[in-house]
């Protein structure tokens, strides 16, 4: 089988083709993987293992969308996402975290401790002031 359209990929997510949309998810090319991730989940067929496969995606645009979509699933840990090398991906991490009402403190806690050294000599006195 070939590989789906981008375009293909878009529509599947609206019409419900999840066939598609997972041949998309598991394709090499990395924007039709996170077009799949979408599809996925606008038609409420992503997974919880899907949402962890993509977050350890090669692909910082695949990691950056399911910590996205993990947003509305507090029940997954999203720790390896906002450690992200990729900026782009700890801040979704860092905005999903902060939608899980009941982890987002035990997150803040954790970041200002890890980062309370650095942001004290930080160069930039806003930083400083946190």
């Amino acid at each position: 089988m070939t590989a789906p359209t981008r375009r293909d990929v878009a529509a599947a997510g609206h019409t419900g083709d999840e066939a598609t949309a997972r041949a998309a998810f598991a394709a090499s090319d990395a924007e039709l993987r996170e077009l799949g991730l979408g599809a996925l989940e606008r038609m409420g067929s992503l997974s919880d293992d899907d949402l962890v496969a993509a977050s350890s995606d090669p692909a910082p645009a695949v990691r950056r969308r399911a910590a996205e979509a993990i947003a509305h699933r507090p029940h997954l840990d999203l720790t390896a996402l906002l450690d992200d090398a990729d900026p782009r991906v700890a801040e979704a991490a860092a905005w999903a975290a902060g939608e899980h009402a009941s982890s987002a403190d035990q997150v803040l806690d954790r970041r200002s401790e890890e980062h309370t050294s650095e942001l004290q000599s930080h160069h930039d006195l806003v930083c400083r002031l946190l």
